[in-house]
């Protein structure tokens, strides 16, 4: 079974993406953001707003310590995604539009129930 998470929207996210270069690969038990923090050899370390990064990015970087690896000559290029933010103002406005369509939508399905029966309509499409 695979379960697999996407984000309803990418407006307002940010990534904190970090690039650690090295020649050789990283054992399993060092492909974590503890382990590249404390490195000597981060290239770059930046914050990028989501809606912006390529869609490889997007599609293969969702969890903490999530990671892609880039070769670039004889060395290994990891891009970590080491921090997630989400903007405050941006996440209260899109709950604020979430409960007025969900309000709209419980008057819309009240205001059909209650006309349909009152003057016996018919669903001519589902």
């Amino acid at each position: 079974m695979i379960i697999e998470k996407n984000l309803e929207f990418n407006e307002g996210i940010f990534y904190n993406l970090i690039n650690y270069e090295t020649e050789s690969q990283l054992s399993s038990d060092k492909e974590n953001c503890k382990y590249i923090n404390s490195s000597n050899d981060i290239k770059s370390s930046k914050e990028y707003e989501l809606s912006k990064l390529n869609e490889n990015i997007k599609n293969n970087l969702k969890d903490i310590n999530d990671f892609l690896i880039f070769k670039n000559n004889n060395k290994l290029n990891y891009i970590f995604l080491c921090k997630i933010r989400v903007n405050e103002d941006f996440l209260k406005e899109v709950n604020i539009n979430k409960k007025i369509n969900l309000i709209a939508k419980n008057i819309e399905l009240d205001f059909i129930n209650q006309y349909s029966r009152q003057y016996n309509a018919k669903k001519f499409y589902e």
